[in-house]
């Protein structure tokens, strides 16, 4: 009985630690940070941003902070303003997205929505989740 009330404990422990560090994102725009986040709020996660037309570096950076990454593969999503996949960065916990690579999947598109999934490594499990898209932020472009 002991026994049990100690793996009980512990177990309340680790969620408590967990839910006491929730997971936060931060999105960069031609290197300077537009979006620090934990929640998601559609109103509140949008920016507007101009395209820069020389800038070598990566346009568009997205940085996931989660402590439990152990077992779980993330991706990121961005979508049209018609909710249509334009882009997919599978298997990744960061992403630098260069200014070809963005424009080439917008098309003509003046709105991008950023979303994460995260799914368990292993095969089996991953089967039985159910997945749910996170909204990061939404941007349009200027």
């Amino acid at each position: 009985m002991k026994k049990l009330f100690s793996i009980i404990s512990l177990i309340f422990f680790a969620m408590s630690i967990h839910a006491q560090a929730p997971d936060s994102w931060e999105i960069k725009w031609n290197g300077e940070t537009i979006l620090s986040a934990n929640t998601e709020d559609n109103e509140k996660n949008t920016r507007k941003v101009s395209i820069v037309k020389s800038f070598k570096d990566p346009v568009l950076e997205i940085d996931y902070n989660d402590g439990s990454r152990e077992g779980l593969k993330r991706s990121f999503l961005i979508f049209g303003k018609s909710d249509n996949e334009l882009l997919r960065l599978d298997s990744t916990w960061s992403a630098d997205i260069t200014k070809e690579t963005l424009m080439k999947a917008l098309g003509g598109a003046k709105e991008l929505q950023i979303y994460t999934i995260a799914l368990p490594t292993d095969p089996e499990m991953a089967a039985r989740v159910r997945v749910r898209r996170v909204h990061l932020c939404t941007l349009t472009l200027k």
